[in-house]
């Protein structure tokens, strides 16, 4: 059987804890590139995981060979790294959240239409939450759902904590998913502010 190759794009914690999986603990994977735009820790990456490096996903479609990207990168980075890994005819594992908007998860859906495209989130296979998500179908299937409460706590200072805003925006995302499967449903969107 023939191995996948794969080049990571974004090396912080994510796109390493990936790349090393590649590298060194999936037998039928083949660590074939990494990218980050910061030259430093490309560099530092390659040589850490003994392949090339690149700047931009761009360099390393026209310089290596590889079957498909694994996206770890600020979520706002997304949908344009879909959009080219596919335009190229890569398959895409993109960590999670897909986009920032359902607009733009729609923008990414279509442009994957000819390659294989899956989020990256571990809890997927979890069997509480496989159980919990049977249970929340067979509720809506029963009409037992009047309304859904989506709620998180985000930091009044989005300067200090980006990661408030990305909660904000995965929130209305999901808020916007339920509206469109249940339409009859009412949805309701909470949020704490917290001082950090």
């Amino acid at each position: 059987m023939d191995k996948t190759k794969v080049c990571v794009v974004g090396m912080g914690r994510a796109g390493r804890l990936h790349a090393q999986n590649f590298a060194e603990n999936i037998k039928n994977a083949e660590l074939k590139a990494v990218v980050d735009p910061v030259e430093e820790i490309a560099k530092e990456a390659g040589k850490e995981f003994g392949v090339p490096c690149y700047k931009s996903l761009e360099d390393a479609l026209e310089k290596e060979d590889f079957d498909a990207v694994i996206i770890c990168t600020p979520s706002f980075t997304h949908l344009p790294l879909i959009v080219e890994a596919a335009e190229h005819g890569k398959h895409i594992l993109c960590e999670k959240p897909l986009t920032l908007t359902l607009e733009d998860a729609d923008r990414a859906l279509r442009a994957t239409a000819k390659v294989k495209l899956q989020v990256g989130y571990m809890r997927r296979f979890d069997r509480y939450y496989r159980e919990a998500k049977e249970r929340i179908e067979k509720s809506f299937h029963d009409g037992l759902f009047k309304e859904v409460v989506v709620t998180n706590t985000i930091p009044v200072d989005n300067d200090k904590c980006l990661s408030g805003i990305k909660i904000l925006s995965v929130a209305k995302i999901f808020a916007e998913a339920i509206n469109r499967i249940h339409k009859n449903l009412s949805i309701s969107t909470l949020f704490k502010q917290n001082k950090i």
